[in-house]
Order: structure tokens, then C-alpha cells, then sequence
């Protein structure tokens, strides 16, 4: 089995990796190579986010395994020892909506097994314990509040078993934990004090206690760490605390009482305004460690061109090893592993097939006798967990240690206060985002949780949908993992994910983004074949009409994938995206354009003008497409900001398109937005703005043509504008800002009629 699943994984990379050319056979040093990769799963299933524990010379991983079959997923682990692998254990009760779990081993030898359970809407965290005699204890609900309750961190240390998780309560992203001792929980509190927004914790044990690390949202991701003894938590303390990204911390106690410290370090103005750069810019690794209750720098590998990412360090018989992760080519990462030998680390030597994702990182643990097992997911098209043995290092060989400079935490980002209108709260959000399922962006785009920090962090926003392409999606791994990341984050009032998808096919159908009010959908396949009429953009009307979805039509000028207002159906497409941050303005034929950009065909007949000129009544957002960060806003006013709030806002079309926070108010009599209404004398347009920066022009438009332009050059203002030329035929009014410094609003018509 081993062997095959090898050989497999050989072929599908054959097309991605560098090849020299053929080689001499046999190839005893890759075949040996080969020889210490073990598969840890069979390959039947998806399997995938390994946790790892060891206590005398016993390793035990647990993992998540999803069954395209079933359509759930069920928590299992496995042991090694003496150098075999036992037969797996299957942890969960039944099958499920399970995430990455959690494991570790108490000084009785009992396994505690962690993971995060989607039940009755909410995402609370389960466990169970095996004894050293192989008795699992029942399935027990460790968190119960209504907040998601996920990433949860194990570890054991002096007769207690700590647990750490993140949560949404509070009205933020915080760091949670309890302690058991004999068994017994005591009482959630918090591990993190501010309302900055944190994020995913790690644990090691430490001689007299524990350490926690995560990283926090301050204007950018900082590492923080704390350490608990006694009962009791110790301040907080600044890892990493530059203007650069940091994030991602990994841990390890060494049997000296130091703790060793990995993260990633980004760039500075992390998904700030940018048309391309994406969510995953080039990363490097940072490393640190904790010694007598100070903090150290310590000398990080020298990154290639390319980067390294997803640091896992491990300290095991008084030496490091650095697992890590480097990209591969523009989809795939892979796996190496690093010792510090003198001066300086070592080259990393890296993995054969041990192709993954971004978000699939390797763990590691004591494996006993001076040796380190490393566990990883693997797989482009197909999820085994493998492992591989090495040697820890020699004894006592560490990097140098240069003391940091102790300074105080950043300040949490100041929240706003939400903008009201007639009774109707204001939200941002993005409904048209990428990730690296959709390998055309690939690791540019990020992880789904990367989609998620940005949506909640960088750009502030209120509801995001994650839109990877259909054509990856017949993997039901893929479609799976996209639905399940949009229930774990959701929390109205913080953050409201909706499921969506793109179909992107050819001129004249165009591509679309699909969005569903509910999760149980499949999506409708797209093909680039026009002869195929069961994929036209009448078969995907048919098939969501009346099923709490709509479709929104994007680029629809640009290029070879415009889309033809010939096909349109208003009970399923009721808005348009007239401004995406990858591309261009697709208002009209020269519009003003916030980027310069001009990436339409000037002689299309497909512009968003058109399609009002044909009567196709249609609001307006504005999204991103791949790699666009910070520069296309769709925002709603909602009556709830639940899913069902946000997704009737939508349907209604009180939404706006903006390149900034624009604030913009409109209406026509008593219509918002994207309303429909009736007017006995001539139509009043009332309209408020409070700009970013100065406001240069704001324009009222009708019927494509320019009714009235105010000047203001100031950030608010606010005019009545009453169309004295309305000839009582039915007509649109939308009004259009522009600011000093380019960034650009366009309200969603307003429909009057005598």
C-alpha cells in the first residue's frame, strides 16, 4: 500500500515539478529516500490536519478524515511505537462537521483528544480520553457557549491538562482557556485581555506549567506568548512586534526550560490597497525563545527567493529541528526540515511528494531515543497523511540567543460605530474572493483562513463569500472545506460568510458568481463548450430559481468571457459587479476609473449602461477577483446582520459599489436604493455622503446621461436634487462620488414611474 500510494502521487506531480531528465535505475539514494516516508492513512479518505503528542518514546496523531461518500467526517487516531504504526482508532461517535482536532498525553499516559463539532448551528468543542488500557471514555462536550468555539491546543503538564481554543465571544476573536486536574474541568477565561482580534492558539508544557502563544491584530499581526504556573497567568508578552506581519507561532520546551518560538514574518501593510499582491505575499521565518522569563532572538534560515513559510519548531534532547514549508511552484508547498549546526542552519532537506496547501502544516514530536517524527498531509489531488523519522541533532546544538528588548503591546485597532439609514444598518462585505483551491490564483490568494483574518481584520468587513471556480470543485474535499470554514466563522454582527461559487465560461454567457442563502446546495457545472445548453446561463437560471440563491453577473465587457444581456432572468440576477479591484470600471465605455485601468473591450455592448438601457434592473456591488486587496467594497443596509439579513439586503439591491468606506446615502421619495417607486410630480433624489478624503464631484445620474453634478470639495455633503425634466416614463436615478484622491461610490438605481 505504502509503495503504491507513493507511485501515485509520483505521476500526478510529474507535470508541476522540475524534472532534469531521467535518471540512472536504481536510484538507491531516492529510493532509500522513499523508504522513510510512511503513510499514515490509507488513502481512502480525505485525511488531513494531523496533531501530534509523544510521552516516552510513544507517538500518537489524531486527524480529521472526510468520506466523499458519506459527505461527513469522523476524528481518528493512531499510535507508534517501536517503530510500527497501530491500527487506527475512530474517536467520534458518528459522523459529522468536525475540524482540525487536538491531542495530547497525560503523566498517566491517557490521550486526550480535542476537536472542534458543528452542532445545531454552532461550533462548540468535543473530547474524549483513552486510557493506557485502550478504554475510551464517552464523547463529551467541553465548551457549550452559542459563540463558535474552534483551533483548539492540548497540553499536559504536572498532573493538569490545559486547553486552549479561540473563540468569537465578546464581540471579537479571543484566546480561551480551562485547566483539568483528576479529570475534572474548571471554568472557562480568557487567555488574551484586549479587544484586539486573536488568533490561533499554540500550547507547549513546560517543567512548572504551560505556554501559549497566538498571534494579535494590532494594525498588524504581532506574536504574543504568556505562561502559566501556579494556578496563575503571567503578562503578556511581545514575541515578534514590528510593522511587518507576524503570525502563526509554533512551540516547543525543551527539557531545559526554554521554550522555543517559530512564526511567519510578512510584509509590512498586510492586504493593504493593492490590485495583485494578494493574501500571501512572500513569507520568511522568525524564531525566538523564552529563557528564565525573558525573551531571545534567535537566528532565522536565510529564505530563498521564494520564501519559507509555516515554521514548526521542535527541541528534543537538548537540540532544535525546524520543519518547514517552501512553495513548490504557484499552487503547491513542501515540506523540509532544517538542524542549526554551528554557525548557521543547515540546508533544508526536503521531502519527496509531500505537495499541500497552504493551511496543511507539518507537526512534529519526540519520537524517543533522540530522534523527532514529523507528521504531514500531503496531496494535489488526493489527502494521505505520511510521517517520517529523524534524527533530533546533536546534544546542546542550539542557535545563539540575543536578548529582546522588552517593549510595550500595540494598541488594539478602535472599532466604528455602524452607519444607519432609514432604519437599516450599513455592511461591507466582499463577494468575490479567491483562495488556493482555485489553483488559476493559487497560493497568491491565500488560505481560506487567510480569506477569513482579511475579512475580519484587514478589511473590516461584515460578510465575505469565498467564490473558488466550479472546476475545482467536483472535488467534494474542496466544495466541503469552503462550506464548513463559512459556518465555523460565522457570528452575525462579527462576521457573516455566505456560500457562494463562480461559474466562469466564455462570451456570451460571461461569468457569475452564485450565492446561496444555505449550505445543502451543489453547485451548477460550468463548461467553456457553448454547444452545451445544460451549463448555459438558462440552465443555471432554472436551476436556482426559487432555491434562496442569485447569480451576479461580473467583467462583463472584458475580454473573451463577456457577458450578453440576452440572458437574464430578474428573479435570480439582481445585482451586477460594476467595479472589480483586479480589473477595471465596467459602468460604461471610458468611465472614471479609480486604478487608470481600462481592462474592457472599448466597442462591447456589455457594459452595466447597456443593461439598464435594456430595462435589466440590477444593483450594484463592487468585489476583488484574484490577488485584489483593500480596493472593492459591496455594501448592504440590512435589516439583521444575520445570513438571512444580509442575504435579503442583497435581493432587495439596497446595496452600493465603493473602491473605500465611502458613506453614501440615496433616496428617491421614500425608495432606497435599488428600489422600485412611483412619483406624482417630479422625483425628489436626496442624497448625503461622507467621504474618505474630500469629496471632487458627486453625480446623479439618469437614464445614462448626466441629470445633475455637485462640486463640493469637502468630506460631507448633502443636496436634494428635484428632476423638473421627468417626463413620467419609467426611469433610473443613481448617483455617482468621486473624491479628490480617485476612490470612487456608485449607488444602486432607483426605478420611479408616474
Amino acid at each position: 500500500m505504502r509503495y503504491a500510494l507513493l507511485a501515485a502521487f509520483a505521476v500526478s506531480l510529474a507535470a508541476q515539478r522540475p524534472d532534469s531528465g531521467p535518471s540512472p535505475r536504481p536510484n538507491p539514494a531516492r529510493e532509500g529516500a522513499l523508504a522513510e516516508i510512511v503513510p499514515v492513512t490509507t488513502g481512502e479518505r480525505e485525511d488531513d490536519h494531523p496533531a501530534v503528542a509523544s510521552r516516552n518514546g510513544t507517538v500518537w496523531t489524531a486527524w480529521v478524515s472526510y468520506s466523499e461518500t458519506e459527505g461527513s467526517s469522523h476524528v481518528f487516531v493512531r499510535s507508534w511505537s517501536a517503530g510500527k504504526w497501530s491500527p487506527a482508532e475512530r474517536v467520534t461517535e458518528s459522523g459529522g462537521d468536525y475540524h482540525k482536532p487536538a491531542i495530547c498525553i497525560d503523566e498517566q499516559d491517557t490521550v486526550w483528544v480535542a476537536w472542534p463539532a458543528q452542532t445545531g448551528g454552532n461550533w462548540d468543542l468535543s473530547g474524549r480520553r483513552r486510557s493506557r488500557a485502550g478504554a475510551w471514555t464517552r464523547v463529551e462536550r467541553w465548551t457549550t457557549d452559542p459563540a463558535p468555539d474552534f483551533f483548539p491546543a492540548l497540553a499536559a503538564s504536572g498532573g493538569r491538562v490545559m486547553l486552549v481554543w479561540q473563540t468569537m465571544r465578546r464581540g471579537n476573536m479571543d484566546i480561551f482557556h480551562k485547566v483539568s486536574a483528576q479529570g475534572n474541568w474548571g471554568a472557562e477565561a480568557p487567555v488574551s485581555e484586549s479587544p484586539a482580534s486573536d488568533w490561533e492558539p499554540v500550547i507547549a508544557a513546560t517543567r512548572d506549567g504551560f505556554a501559549v502563544a497566538w498571534d494579535s491584530f494590532r494594525g498588524d499581526y504581532d506574536v504574543l506568548l504568556r505562561t502559566w504556573r501556579a494556578g496563575g497567568w503571567g503578562a503578556e508578552m511581545a514575541v515578534a512586534r514590528t510593522a511587518k506581519l507576524e503570525n502563526h507561532a509554533s512551540l516547543a520546551a525543551d527539557d531545559q526550560g526554554r521554550v522555543w518560538i517559530g512564526y511567519e514574518v510578512g510584509p509590512e501593510n498586510w492586504a493593504a490597497d493593492s490590485a495583485n499582491d494578494g493574501l500571501r505575499p512572500r513569507r520568511e521565518i522568525g524564531l525566538a525563545c523564552l529563557r528564565d522569563g525573558k525573551l531571545f532572538s534567535v537566528p532565522a534560515p536565510v529564505a530563498p527567493k521564494d520564501g519559507f513559510e509555516s515554521p514548526m519548531i521542535t527541541a528534543v534532547g537538548g537540540s532544535v529541528r525546524l520543519f518547514l514549508r517552501k512553495p513548490m511552484n504557484k499552487n503547491w508547498e513542501w515540506v523540509g526540515s532544517s538542524v542549526w549546526e554551528g554557525p548557521a542552519w543547515s540546508q533544508p532537506e526536503w521531502l519527496l511528494y509531500s505537495e499541500g496547501r497552504i493551511d496543511q502544516r507539518v507537526v512534529a514530536a519526540d519520537a524517543g531515543g533522540g530522534r523527532v517524527m514529523a507528521v504531514y498531509p500531503a496531496g494535489s489531488s488526493h489527502n494521505v497523511i505520511y510521517s517520517r523519522v529523524y534524527a533530533a541533532g546533536a546534544r546542546d546544538a542550539v542557535p545563539p540567543l540575543t536578548e529582546i528588548i522588552a517593549g510595550s503591546l500595540k494598541s488594539p485597532p478602535v472599532p466604528t460605530q455602524p452607519h444607519m439609514f432609514r432604519g437599516h444598518r450599513l455592511v461591507w462585505g466582499d463577494l468575490h474572493r479567491h483562495t488556493d483551491i482555485s489553483e488559476d490564483g493559487g497560493l497568491r490568494d491565500g488560505s481560506l483562513i487567510d480569506a477569513m483574518r482579511y475579512s475580519v481584520d484587514a478589511a473590516g468587513l461584515d460578510f465575505i463569500g469565498i467564490t473558488d471556480h466550479t472546476r475545482y470543485l467536483p472535488r467534494r474535499y474542496n466544495l466541503w472545506r469552503i462550506q464548513q470554514i463559512a459556518d465555523l466563522l460565522y457570528k452575525p454582527g462579527m462576521l457573516t460568510p455566505l456560500h457562494a461559487y463562480e461559474r466562469s465560461q466564455y462570451t456570451p454567457w460571461g461569468h457569475r458568481n452564485v450565492v446561496h442563502l444555505d449550505r445543502n446546495f451543489t453547485p451548477v457545472p460550468a463548461s467553456y463548450d457553448l454547444g452545451d445548453p445544460g451549463v448555459s446561463p438558462w440552465g443555471l437560471f432554472d436551476a436556482l430559481r426559487g432555491k434562496r440563491a442569485m447569480s451576479i453577473p461580473h467583467t462583463s465587457a472584458w475580454g473573451n468571457k463577456q457577458v450578453s444581456w440576452d440572458y437574464f432572468d430578474p428573479q435570480v440576477e439582481r445585482l451586477v459587479e460594476l467595479y472589480q479591484g483586479l480589473r477595471s470600471t465596467y459602468e460604461y465605455n471610458g468611465a472614471p476609473d479609480p486604478a487608470d485601468r481600462a481592462v474592457y473591450e472599448k466597442d462591447s455592448k456589455n457594459f452595466v449602461w447597456d443593461a439598464l438601457a435594456r430595462g435589466r434592473k440590477l444593483g450594484f456591488i463592487a468585489s476583488s477577483d484574484h490577488g485584489s486587496t483593500h480596493m472593492s467594497f459591496a455594501a448592504v443596509y440590512v435589516k439583521s446582520t444575520d445570513r438571512a439579513g444580509v442575504f435579503e439586503g442583497l435581493t432587495a439591491r439596497r446595496t452600493y459599489a465603493a473602491t473605500d468606506k465611502i458613506l453614501l446615502d440615496m433616496a428617491v421619495g421614500n425608495a432606497l436604493m435599488g428600489e422600485e417607486t412611483v412619483a406624482a410630480g417630479a422625483p425628489e433624489v436626496r442624497v448625503a455622503v461622507e467621504g474618505t478624503a474630500d469629496v471632487e464631484r458627486v453625480d446623479v445620474i439618469r437614464n445614462g446621461g448626466f441629470a445633475y453634478t455637485v462640486e463640493p470639495k469637502a468630506r460631507k455633503v448633502a443636496f436634494t436634487f428635484r428632476d423638473s425634466g421627468f417626463d413620467g416614463k419609467e426611469s433610473y436615478y443613481y448617483v455617482r462620488v468621486i473624491q479628490v484622491d480617485k476612490q470612487m461610490a456608485w449607488g444602486s438605481p432607483v426605478w420611479v414611474r408616474r
